[in-house]
């Protein structure tokens, strides 16, 4: 809803100083919002705690999904992990993910990775963000 999707980016803004909504970011704060039903306090906690949408950070994950699955953003090889970014399922549900990640979108998959790696690091993809320069 709107009042949900208004929510989330005044609490974003205040948490983050250089947060703006673009064309670009502007579905996944939607999908955010959608996903979390628009309960008032699920939104707050997240707009808390996404770090930025900036387009170089998507850019930033879409280069780690090149590297992590060649950028199957569905990708579901039998190995454990999952998705563009290659989730365990662990990791996708320690940042609010449901069901498999193969089958989440591309800008769902970011939005979960952006919280993994502000809890993480860049520790959950090692050898990507070495390649990276990230580490």
């Amino acid at each position: 809803t709107f009042s949900a999707l208004q929510l989330f980016v005044e609490r974003a803004m205040a948490s983050h100083d250089s947060f703006e909504l673009s064309d670009v970011e502007l579905p996944l704060a939607i999908d955010i919002c959608r996903r979390l039903d628009g309960v008032p306090l699920a939104v707050e906690l997240a707009a808390a705690r996404v770090a930025s949408m900036s387009p170089q950070r998507v850019e930033t994950f879409n280069s780690i999904a090149m590297c992590e699955s060649s950028g199957d953003w569905s990708a579901d090889t039998g190995n454990g992990f999952y998705g563009g970014l290659q989730f365990t399922l662990d990791s996708w549900r320690m940042e609010g993910g449901s069901g498999n990640p193969a089958d989440a979108s591309q800008n769902e998959q970011i939005m979960r990775a952006s919280l993994l790696q502000a809890d993480q690091g860049w520790v959950a993809w090692p050898k990507c963000a070495d390649q990276l320069g990230l580490t």
